[in-house]
């Protein structure tokens, strides 16, 4: 029995049930899980029930029985998630009974008076596809590779390195690096909701500084072609690297500070769908429309330039900077585009189609930037040319070394054995001629 506010124990217990929820629309909900059942709502006017000691008890008979019903959870409709648009929460509610695969009653135990459903999934035909993990898993790997084979190609030769359009791609490269590796490490990680969402924001943040850093390639790219005289900015890497790791970090901890606890999602490490809209979806928008911008006025800048003979050199480096920061930005670009449209459910062409595309943007890196650089390509022939040498070298060194001391060790027996075999002879044939001289 329950107090009133007023003191008395008098009170009146509201009961509504619902046969749906087409009254709670909520983007957390997919065709793979969903409510399963009628929705019972319970409420006192003019109280406000938490941390029961003792819990409310609420039975619930799946409207859909089948075996590929899985992982029931009790829930509550909590009017302050989704800006306050209202979503599914399971806080303060567990299942207490029920079977694993929804044919037998589900009985929740909560701990406050609210609007109760069940939440389960669904697996209609078959399960999903393991093909695009298998894809992504392998792609990753590639692509992990490449870009640890392409910052070493731009790291230890100083003359590669010290242009200004190769140490920001080692940027880009380090943020897809850390982007590809968190990743792989961490978005099945879901035990731990703080984890979690620590994991979840590594990769926000990461996914934000390499399309960051595609927009300074092209701001650079603007200076060099474009704006060619009092092209110098000062402490140009400093307010890049400012705005490309710096301005994600701010968009990261501005979405995390609004709700943290629906920060990220419960079956994967990475944003909810809601807050994808403005914290990825919007800043990737605004970088692809100013790449595409520059990437306008760039090319009528080398049109320009193809016309005057005398600059053919200046226009051909031109167009091949222009192709590669074209190149990757398609490639990044499109595949969030696509990503956009796997969110929820999506048939699984288009799912391995974004996989593909996503995880192999380390890999046209590599191809653009060291295997279609005549440099790069010079510089690792002339260092496999080096080691070979050196190899053949220290070899020859080693079979030279190794002849000339079997050729001392046969030596020197050969000495001793004859001096073994004559030294009667010897010490006669001087004793003989010392006796000689004597005489």
């Amino acid at each position: 029995m329950f107090a009133a506010s007023n003191g008395t124990s008098d009170f009146r217990v509201v009961t509504v049930v619902y046969n749906d929820s087409s009254l709670f629309p909520t983007n957390q909900s997919n065709n793979a899980t969903r409510t399963n059942g009628q929705i019972i709502s319970l409420s006192i006017p003019g109280v406000k029930l938490n941390n029961l000691s003792d819990p409310i008890v609420t039975t619930f008979i799946p409207a859909e029985i089948s075996k590929k019903n899985n992982k029931t959870v009790c829930v509550f409709w909590d009017f302050e998630l989704d800006d306050g648009n209202g979503g599914w929460s399971s806080a303060g509610c567990y299942l207490a009974n029920g079977s694993l695969d929804g044919s037998d009653r589900q009985i929740c135990h909560c701990d406050h008076l609210t609007n109760f459903a069940i939440l389960m999934n669904f697996y209609p035909g078959q399960e999903d596809s393991p093909i695009p993990r298998y894809i992504t898993n392998i792609g990753l790997g590639v692509s992990i590779v490449c870009l640890l084979a392409t910052l070493v190609s731009f790291t230890i030769n100083r003359k590669l390195r010290k242009s200004k359009p190769k140490q920001i791609l080692c940027h880009l490269c380090v943020s897809l690096l850390c982007l590809y590796l968190i990743f792989l490490v961490g978005i099945d990680r879901k035990d731990k909701k703080s984890s979690c969402t620590a994991i979840a924001g590594l990769i926000h943040y990461f996914l934000l500084t390499s399309m960051f850093w595609m927009s300074v390639q092209s701001i650079n790219l603007y200076y060099l072609i474009v704006k060619v005289y009092n092209t110098h900015v000062s402490r140009f890497f400093l307010k890049a690297c400012l705005f490309a790791w710096g301005l994600p970090a701010v968009i990261v901890a501005i979405t995390v500070g609004i709700d943290v606890e629906n920060y990220a999602n419960k079956d994967y490490c990475f944003l909810v769908v809601t807050r994808m809209y403005y914290s990825v979806v919007l800043p990737i928008a605004i970088v692809l429309l100013f790449n595409t911008v520059v990437f306008i006025m760039v090319l009528r800048s080398i049109s320009k330039l193809g016309k005057i003979t005398a600059q053919a050199h200046e226009h051909n480096k031109s167009r091949h900077l222009l192709q590669n920061a074209a190149c990757i930005s398609v490639i990044m670009g499109l595949t969030w585009v696509i990503g956009f449209f796997v969110i929820g459910s999506a048939t699984n062409v288009i799912q391995i189609l974004f996989c593909i595309l996503n995880s192999l943007q380390g890999f046209a890196i590599f191809v653009l930037y060291c295997l279609r650089s005549k440099d790069v390509r010079s510089f690792w022939t002339e260092e496999v040319r080096k080691r070979f040498n050196g190899l053949s070298s220290t070899l020859r060194g080693t079979k030279s070394s190794s002849v000339n001391s079997s050729a001392g060790k046969t030596t020197s027996f050969g000495l001793n054995s004859f001096k073994g075999e004559q030294p009667n002879s010897d010490f006669k044939t001087n004793s003989s001629n010392n006796q000689e001289h004597v005489a």
